[in-house]
């Protein structure tokens, strides 16, 4: 089983997805390592990528997702994924991946993000006008301490039959 951590920046993917790996006893990934240099330089600066951008991404995600599932090794990843378009491109004609969407209000988020990253507002609006979520993915809210949002995604998980090697 891969488990996708998803969310708006400033949702707590940084720091509840190393602990969820924790806990399954499995590896974590930071998504954001799979984006090649020329979209990382857009994204510090502040600028959407475009479907052409994420298109390698994307390819690079799916490989390491397909590994693990033919490796039977359980891991999570962590990045923003907010299109629901993007996800199925993702996930086409895989199994044993569930995503997980940390949820958080846009205050709560922004106030997050005040002074610890270059993310402007405009930034985090667009990232909420880009967020489609969709009944099969684990929605947590984040509004708890990391450790509880972590417990009640292995929570969550035991209950869709994805059973953590904990």
């Amino acid at each position: 089983m891969v488990v996708v951590v998803m969310g708006i920046s400033g949702s707590g993917k940084a720091v509840v997805s190393p602990l969820l790996a924790e806990e399954m006893g499995c590896h974590f990934y930071n998504g954001d390592d799979f984006h090649p240099q020329e979209n990382l330089e857009k994204i510090n600066e502040g600028l959407p990528l475009s479907p052409e951008d994420r298109a390698p991404w994307i390819q690079s995600l799916r490989g390491l997702i397909e590994n693990h599932i033919q490796m039977e090794r359980q891991a999570v990843i962590s990045c923003h994924f907010l299109n629901k378009e993007n996800r199925e491109k993702l996930l086409s004609q895989l199994q044993s991946v569930q995503f997980v969407y940390l949820k958080g209000d846009f205050q709560t988020l922004l106030d997050r993000l005040r002074g610890r990253s270059n993310l402007k507002k405009e930034a985090l609006e667009r990232q909420y006008e880009q967020l489609e979520d969709s009944d099969d993915m684990i929605v947590v809210e984040v509004e708890d301490d990391p450790k509880q949002v972590t417990s009640q995604i292995v929570q969550q998980l035991k209950m869709v039959q994805v059973e953590p090697s904990i």
